[in-house]
């Protein structure tokens, strides 16, 4: 018979930006792959992958209902005995608190743990987030310590926080920096040299990723004189309460002040075509996926010297760390490389090579594919 693996996941859309490449590999070493998520729209593209989607008609990514999280927990119970695979991957917070305890019940043979970030909530000090940290921890201590299970965590922060947390063996934490970058696919391209130089945001629209700190930094920039065009591409995210409403991106795009472009899908030749790639996060990231693809075109990066961020820049040998909720200081040193074309270029190739010594695809799929055959005893 084959081995069966089921990927559960909060959005389709997350999925296939972040994970199919390791469900086609899983397929390739003879996995029959299964996916799980929230009501999609998307049954054609799994399709078309050869994966099997099962729709999680419970699962309320932005929900914060109780009542409603058991009821998935129980939808989760009811798939994994149905499917019976042999590995489950649960991906972000929600399948990991309910997917982790549904699996212990339902007997499964292996289980991966991911977060992609431990997120603004096991970070923060304000009084709601240190409330909510005690029920949490105690659910993720039981959904994690499956007698076969995997946590995997992107950055050493996190590994750290976790381990300080004490809500799974130390023993059963891996570390894998990033979802990985395909360097055949984003490749470096020369800029258009007439043209105003590019400065792009590309994330979802949520104030903690430093959107109001981007805006702010365009209008100290551009000021008295254009210098650049600063780019918004992302959309908002409904489920997030912090996230941007559209009437705000729409008022900035008028105002002229910045440009919202809203989902981009062709994400290669929009940063092929900026100059510089900004992400002022103060969001609890793993290692944006953003920030290892501009190095990968080549594209000096400036973002917070935060967890997760950090994790992608040498600060000063590809791009620059700022402090975060700073606009003055990401204004200076955006201006520090709009000024100097040279600076660019080399910091540019050398992200190039970071990306590809440390977070190539290809290595990064080979390590998560190990997971899978160690929780099998192979």
């Amino acid at each position: 018979m084959s081995k069966k693996i089921l990927f559960v996941v909060n959005h389709s859309e997350f999925f296939f930006s972040h994970r199919l490449p390791f469900a086609l590999g899983a397929r390739e070493n003879g996995f029959d792959v299964h996916v799980a998520t929230s009501p999609s729209g998307m049954e054609e593209q799994y399709e078309q992958h050869g994966l099997i989607w099962h729709e999680l008609k419970k699962m309320e990514p932005g929900g914060k209902n109780p009542a409603a999280d058991l009821k998935l927990m129980y939808e989760l119970y009811e798939l994994y005995k149905d499917v019976q695979p042999d590995v489950i991957h649960h991906v972000t917070i929600k399948p990991v608190l309910y997917g982790g305890m549904a699996a212990r019940w339902a007997g499964i043979k292996g289980v991966v743990n991911a977060l992609s970030g431990l997120g603004y909530l096991f970070r923060s000090e304000d009084l709601t987030s240190r409330v909510l940290q005690v029920p949490i921890r105690a659910m993720l201590k039981f959904s994690l310590n499956h007698p076969n299970s995997i946590f995997l965590l992107q950055n050493p922060d996190d590994v750290q926080l976790v381990k300080e947390m004490q809500v799974v063996d130390e023993d059963c934490i891996t570390l894998i920096r990033g979802s990985g970058v395909d360097m055949q696919e984003f490749t470096p391209a020369d800029t258009p040299e007439n043209d105003l130089p590019i400065v792009l945001f590309a994330s979802r629209m949520i104030w903690d990723k430093g959107v109001g700190e981007f805006v702010e930094a365009a209008e100290i920039i551009n000021r008295n004189a254009k210098k650049a065009r600063f780019v918004l591409a992302g959309k908002p995210d409904h489920n997030n309460p912090n996230s941007v409403t559209e009437e705000q991106l729409r008022a900035w795009d008028e105002s002229g002040q910045v440009e919202w472009w809203g989902f981009c899908e062709n994400m290669v030749e929009v940063l092929q075509g900026s100059s510089i790639v900004s992400l002022p996060s103060y969001y609890g990231e793993g290692v944006p996926k953003i920030l290892i693809e501009a190095a990968a075109c080549g594209k000096p990066i400036i973002t917070t010297n935060m967890p997760g961020c950090r994790e992608i820049v040498e600060d000063g040998y590809n791009g620059f760390l700022v402090q975060e909720k700073n606009s003055k200081d990401l204004a200076q040193k955006t201006l520090t490389l709009l000024a100097e074309k040279e600076k660019r270029m080399e910091m540019g190739k050398n992200g190039r090579t970071f990306a590809r010594e440390h977070f190539s695809l290809q290595r990064t799929k080979k390590r998560t594919l190990k997971l899978y055959d160690t929780l099998l005893g192979n």
